[in-house]
């Protein structure tokens, strides 16, 4: 699916949307496993970058490691 996200960060923006089928196997168990938590870790990182205070306490606590810009 893509969808525009409006007024976004940048002004215009397109964006493609995910769809993850969890059909019991374990192969679709590992896939949203790791999908889902390396997307909230990347949104944690950018956030911990850009210096927000409970992002950083975030990443402190459940030791991700981000580059400090």
């Amino acid at each position: 699916m893509v969808h525009s996200g409006g007024g976004g960060y940048s002004g215009f923006m397109t964006s493609a949307g995910v769809t993850i089928v969890a059909d019991g196997s374990a192969a679709a168990d590992q896939r949203l496993t790791l999908s889902l938590t390396n997307d909230t870790t990347l949104g944690i990182m950018r956030y911990a970058d850009a210096g927000y205070p409970d992002a950083l306490a975030e990443a402190e606590r459940t030791k991700i490691r981000h580059i400090s810009l």
